[in-house]
């Protein structure tokens, strides 16, 4: 219902587990915690690298100092192969470049989407007030819906000459869907929807209102007011509306700068390049499955995309692609480019990979337009890009040194095969459901609920009655596919019904919760199961690491060294670190995400081969 609801673009860091205010433990003055080459590594960047890494292994117990001085090895290990990456041609690695340039291109958009849209948006003490006095209120309304706009038209004229609003409702489709009147919040729809609705009083009706699926005249039966509580409540409250007007006003900055950055652009595409290009992709994607679920998609791997890579020449791979008035852009650059940036599909089919990869090629062009904007005005010099340009380039230099020392590495079908059998020769399925639920204040609510779902009702409209939310429980994701094992005390039950069935979850979380089970299946896949071809790749890289760690270790020493390292112990002693191991993602302006921070190989062991008078403070 009202599927056109107000679109919001999103620019944010998402931290799982961490508070907004994650590094509040530094203090005014950013220590050194380590020196390498006169390059200081200071506190506060550590701690960012820190709290946005996984630790999955050792985690972080009460701040133990072991655990900084390995992490901090590690980072200094980074840095270390990156002072020497010429020993190794990195430079001219295409792997490495391709990486560094898409990073590049990623942080300039991401600083140009601040200076020209999150920085430009202020919010002015009448429009908060305004937007505080409908955050306040909750509409109760019902609604006549129409896919015709003469028919809209005829029922407000009948509206407006008495007939009753319930009487038309009654004898209408909809009414179906609204055994319970809807409840509509401030941030539901769009701000010009929002002042027809708001400015209603109880008893009247809107004029009718456009959205994608038909045309609207909603009747506000009620006005539900909230009472915010303490100070903290109305802190919270006034936090919320201020960041529904920012979205808002985020969301016409956007379209405004778009609309004035690409009018006027023209980029030809080499129609002969495209073409084998698209032939390329669904020859690699055939035959491929995307997993169960919503939002899957089919990838191709390093392998497979070498292997396409390879039906072109030398000098199809050099010659231009995409030609702007300024500028050209070679294909094999743009091919790397797209994977680099997760190259995928949602279906093999060769009508989808084509409308696919025209979106792809139209958004490439459209991000290489807003990325020169960025380097008109220098922004690829500020600090904020320089800092994480430098940090993932110290990452892909090693990767890429790595990479090419595992290529060397020689290891056999019988080792993979052995370490196959270990993973996965004795995993069994286990039973896996997806659910929905509804909750209820009471057991009398919720008892004539399902008398109402087994009397026929939907349970789709049953639950667009009833909006609350339960945030941590085993059925709050209706797109996440649980266990069976950590449906806790249900596991019984739900064993023994089928997808569509319903169960009662009694007294949840101060709710009644009904259970729909959307679907139900026994699977491996869910656990981590993969074929042996689909490991080979990744259980050869990681035996033949396991063969090159020690010839890495030590040339890690070596170079350490041969360098001016310092670490200040007393300084890493004060850092206060949470104790929550998280995985981050960095969502960026005008689109693409990638890891909040690179994460690292842990490469700690090298200071075991060192003179204890190596590092000092």
């Amino acid at each position: 219902m009202f599927s056109n609801k107000i679109k919001i673009l999103l620019v944010f860091c998402f931290i799982l587990g961490l508070s907004g205010n994650l590094f509040s433990q530094i203090g005014f003055h950013d220590e050194t915690v380590a020196e390498i080459e006169g390059e200081k590594i200071t506190a506060s960047l550590f701690q960012e690298v820190w709290e946005m890494n996984p630790h999955l292994n050792t985690g972080n117990k009460s701040n133990s100092l072991s655990e900084k001085i390995n992490f901090l090895n590690t980072i200094v290990a980074y840095k270390l192969w990156y002072h020497n990456m010429d020993k190794y041609s990195v430079d001219t690695s295409s792997a490495y470049s391709t990486a560094v340039n898409e990073i590049e291109k990623m942080f300039v958009r991401d600083a140009l989407y601040r200076k020209e849209i999150l920085n430009k948006i202020s919010i002015t003490p009448e429009e908060l007030n305004l937007a505080l006095k409908k955050q306040e209120r909750t509409l109760v309304v019902n609604y006549l819906l129409s896919s015709q706009e003469e028919e809209i038209k005829n029922l407000y004229n009948l509206l407006n000459s008495g007939f009753p609003f319930d009487s038309l409702l009654t004898e209408r489709d909809e009414s179906k869907k609204q055994t319970e009147p809807v409840k509509i919040k401030f941030g539901d729809y769009p701000d010009t929807v929002e002042e027809e609705l708001f400015s209603l009083k109880p008893g009247t009706f809107s004029q009718p209102i456009q959205f994608s699926d038909g045309y609207y005249i909603f009747f506000l039966k009620n006005v539900i007011k909230k009472i915010w509580g303490g100070e903290d409540d109305q802190k919270k409250e006034i936090q919320k509306t201020k960041d529904i007007i920012k979205k808002r006003k985020e969301n016409v900055l956007y379209d405004n700068f778009m609309k004035k950055t690409l009018n006027g652009v023209k980029a030809d595409v080499n129609r002969n390049l495209y073409k084998k290009l698209e032939n390329g992709l669904v020859n690699g994607f055939a035959g491929k499955k995307a997993f169960e679920g919503k939002n899957s998609f089919i990838t191709l791997s390093i392998d497979e995309f070498v292997k396409l890579e390879k039906i072109f020449s030398k000098d199809e791979l050099e010659s231009a692609f995409i030609s702007f008035e300024d500028d050209t852009v070679k294909f094999g650059k743009c091919l790397r480019a797209l994977y680099f940036n997760s190259l995928r599909m949602p279906s093999p089919d060769a009508v989808i990979i084509a409308k696919t990869i025209d979106t792809y090629i139209r958004n490439f062009i459209e991000m290489e337009v807003l990325y020169k904007e960025g380097l008109k005005i220098g922004l690829q010099h500020s600090p904020e890009v320089q800092k994480y340009l430098k940090m993932w380039s110290e990452f892909y230099s090693f990767e890429t040194i790595k990479g090419g020392m595992i290529d060397t590495v020689k290891v056999t079908p019988d080792q993979i095969r052995y370490a196959y059998n270990g993973l996965y020769k004795d995993m069994t399925e286990n039973t896996f459901l997806r659910f929905d639920y509804i909750c209820f204040q009471d057991s009398t609510t919720a008892n004539s609920a399902i008398q109402k779902i087994r009397n026929g009702l939907a349970f789709d409209s049953l639950k667009i009655q009833n909006d609350s939310k339960i945030i941590h429980a085993f059925f709050s994701d209706k797109n996440k596919w649980v266990p069976v094992s950590d449906c806790g005390n249900y596991k019984t039950q739900l064993l023994g019904q089928e997808a569509g069935s319903y169960l009662m979850a009694l007294n949840f979380d101060s709710f009644f919760v009904l259970l729909k089970i959307i679907d139900k299946k026994k699977s491996k896949e869910l656990l981590g199961y993969a074929t042996y071809e689909e490991s080979y790749p990744k259980l050869k890289n990681q035996l033949a690491w396991e063969k090159i760690k020690n010839q890495i270790t030590k040339k890690t020493a070596e170079y350490a060294v041969g360098s001016n390292v310092k670490i200040n112990y007393e300084a890493l002693k004060r850092i206060d670190l949470t104790r929550i191991s998280s995985m981050t993602v960095r969502f960026l302006g005008f689109g693409g995400s990638i890891s909040g921070v690179p994460v690292y190989t842990p490469n700690y062991e090298w200071t075991e081969l060192l003179d204890s008078r190596t590092l000092l403070p």
